[in-house]
């Protein structure tokens, strides 16, 4: 077991080591581009990345997606309808409309496999390791099923961190679209200038799509209700629904919003105010794993020197 321990550590470190090696090879800022940042600032405008930096992002999109390719039959024979499906709605959430299902699988036997193949290279042949067939086993079995299971938890974080900017975003966006509407705008062209003057964000997304939806011949609100369901955010529900509720009842909607934005905003401040009570619990085991024996070392660290050495 002891062997399985030192293995392990040794692993991290390589990989650690690895990382820190990658990015000791990354350029630091210049001054030219925090004068650009600056300018971007002034003038906002979009600072396009240099030619270098795109040719070698595509060129590895390209290798990923063509290793991608090649996989894609192992992931046609083990995947089902109702993993796909489950797949798909997930992509969804996460604002991947483009992207295949078995594109996300094929990432899965990726990781699955190339991690452990990584391991054993590492093992046998850099260290030359002398752990035992079972051992060996056991931590082959472990770094599969999480090179497996990381795309989808991945993904799922790409989901929260989309739903969190939307939940962020909503009562200001809602705010500018009632003042629109109150300005006289219909809900239509109310849409469009909210979706002009927000920043880019998840939110300004699924509006967009909703006024395309609308321009190729789709009724609002069931382009509306077709975004609460790409999102599945229970907030984003609450909204739609009560713009559908005004849009048939015939009520005032600009008021409708402005209700659903305080509640929006109340419940923002709540949740704040939940992450500020969390934090002080949060941050006591990094204070007693890395501040507390630094403190001990400095403190009782000279009394211990001077006992042993009897000065």
């Amino acid at each position: 077991m002891n062997n399985l321990i030192i293995v392990g550590i040794i692993f991290f470190l390589i990989l650690t080591s690895i990382t820190l090696l990658i990015l000791s090879f990354a350029q630091p800022k210049q001054k030219g581009d925090i004068a650009n940042r600056l300018e971007k600032l002034k003038t906002r405008t979009e600072i396009k990345p240099t030619q270098n930096l795109k040719e070698s992002r595509v060129k590895i999109e390209k290798e990923i997606e063509n290793l991608r390719k090649r996989v894609n039959p192992i992931a046609t024979k083990i995947s089902t309808p109702k993993l796909l499906d489950k797949y798909q709605e997930l992509l969804i959430k996460a604002g991947k409309y483009n992207q295949n299902p078995l594109s996300l699988i094929s990432t899965q036997i990726l990781f699955a496999f190339g991690i452990p193949i990584f391991f054993i290279i590492v093992n046998f042949v850099i260290i030359g390791s002398s752990l035992s067939i079972v051992e060996s086993f056991v931590i082959i079995v472990i770094m599969f099923a999480l090179g497996y299971y990381y795309p989808v938890a991945k993904l799922k974080r790409q989901i929260d961190d989309r739903h969190k900017s939307i939940f962020r975003s909503l009562p200001d966006v809602l705010d500018l679209l009632t003042i629109c509407l109150e300005a006289g705008m219909g809900i239509n062209e109310a849409l469009n200038k909210v979706s002009e003057k927000i920043r880019d964000c998840p939110l300004k997304n699924e509006f967009d799509r909703v006024l395309q939806e609308i321009q190729v011949g789709m009724p609002r609100l069931q382009a509306l209700r077709d975004m609460s369901k790409r999102v599945g955010m229970r907030e984003l529900t609450t909204v739609v629904i009560a713009i559908i509720q005004a849009e048939q009842m015939g009520t005032g909607l600009a008021k409708a919003l402005k209700i659903q934005s305080e509640i929006i905003r109340e419940l923002r401040w709540q949740k704040a105010q939940e992450l500020a009570q969390k934090a002080p619990v949060k941050i006591i085991i990094p204070v007693a794993l890395f501040i507390f024996p630094t403190i001990f070392v400095v403190i009782f660290g000279p009394l211990v020197i001077g006992f042993i050495s009897g000065k």
